[in-house]
């Protein structure tokens, strides 16, 4: 197996006889504050219930003021989450054929690597507890009682629940329903929003490391290939940095894409050796990608290359950082507006038979509105999740 998905199984090992433990000390039974379950702890606390109780009392002028907006957002997102997936497929079928798939689960282990995951958890930690911490104020502003709410830990990511009393939610006014459903949404955009500047403009997240580092002046090589190109037709190895390409600067890693490679080209590569500090040069004959054959690869994974201003500060730190600043902005983005979709077990299906009910129509119509409506956002996003292998079939 990968070594880097190792801790994966071990992980998944240490849950599992976590669970066995629990069963057979009745640890979920002894213990109400405390739920083990395969690959979940759950640690429910009165404590914070009061606390949430008692933020909401003092500022409720401004919580209502501001999760009212999230009604109008909640409408949004479930308009934008369903021309989303339109959008995509018709980019994709059509405008792009064969270009990047519209959308791909993101699988630990499979469609994820274990370092990735492991810069993804900040991102996820962001989505998971402001959405749930956000729906229980909201049911606190609606007057709607809440049973328990705490922490969780599912495999390995932190997270929150909240649980509502279901009955007196559902029959609740639709208007205070929509109130709640939206909360989670609206505030993983927001999230999104204030992380988007950085990840979106290159001179932003310049000035926000630039105490410590450098604009970018070439491309750090991270990880090389075996049996590429690079690994067997130099001594480049990993932490060497590219300054040029055929005499051809290069700043980022946006100038090494817009260098056209074929295979069977012979390129000039000028880098750099931090090791002792010079500057070499050599040929290399452009291999092919085997994942994608007539393109041309180097067979390297690069990063910007950031020159630290303090000796001593790590050389991957500010791509580390900008991974991790992406992945809060890309998951609160897509979650906060994939959750909007009207298919049950998600938030945008309540929120939208809130709605229909709000504007009068009868539950049997509802019903079959509802039906429609989830037949459709499911039909659109599996087709998003298997674009590329239905482009295979009819091309």
């Amino acid at each position: 197996m990968n070594g880097e998905y190792t801790w994966i199984l071990v992980l998944f090992e240490a849950w599992i006889l976590a669970y066995i433990f629990a069963k057979i000390l009745r640890i979920n039974e002894r213990l109400e504050n405390i739920e083990i379950g395969p690959v979940y702890l759950m640690l429910k606390s009165r404590r914070i219930n009061d606390l949430f109780v008692d933020f909401v009392k003092r500022h409720r002028k401004k919580l209502t003021l501001f999760y009212n907006i999230g009604v109008l957002s909640g409408i949004i997102l479930l308009v934008s989450a369903e021309v989303l997936l339109i959008q995509n497929l018709l980019v994709y079928f059509i405008q792009r054929p064969g270009g990047g798939p519209p959308a791909q689960l993101l699988i630990p282990g499979v469609t994820v690597t274990g370092a990735t995951l492991l810069k993804m958890i900040p991102g996820l930690i962001l989505v998971f507890l402001p959405h749930e911490l956000s729906h229980k104020i909201t049911l606190h502003l609606t007057n709607i009682d809440v049973k328990s709410v705490g922490f969780l830990v599912l495999f390995a990511i932190p997270g929150a629940f909240v649980e509502p009393d279901e009955e007196k939610f559902r029959n609740s006014d639709p208007r205070l329903r929509m109130k709640v459903l939206a909360a989670g949404s609206y505030v993983n955009i927001l999230i999104a929003l204030l992380f988007m500047g950085p990840v979106l403009n290159p001179l932003l997240y310049n000035a926000m490391i630039s105490p410590l580092y450098g604009p970018p002046s070439g491309v750090i090589i991270t990880d090389i290939l075996p049996g590429s190109a690079l690994a067997n037709q130099s001594s480049i190895s990993e932490g060497d940095v590219l300054l040029k390409l055929n005499g051809i600067p290069i700043k980022n890693i946006q100038d090494v894409r817009q260098i056209p490679l074929s295979p069977g080209d012979i390129v000039l590569v000028t880098y750099l050796d931090l090791d002792d500090g010079a500057v070499y040069t050599v040929n290399i004959t452009v291999g092919e990608d085997p994942d994608s054959p007539g393109r041309g690869i180097l067979g390297y994974i690069p990063a910007n290359y950031y020159p630290p201003k303090i000796e001593g500060l790590p050389l991957y730190l500010p791509s580390v950082l900008y991974e991790v600043l992406f992945w809060i902005f890309f998951l609160s983005l897509n979650i906060g507006i994939i959750n909007m979709l009207p298919i049950y077990l998600l938030d945008g299906y309540g929120f939208m038979d809130s709605l229909l009910e709000y504007f009068g129509v009868v539950k049997s119509k509802r019903k079959v509105i509802m039906l429609t409506l989830t037949a459709i956002s499911l039909t659109l996003l599996i087709l998003n999740l298997s674009a590329h292998i239905l482009l295979r079939l009819i091309t």
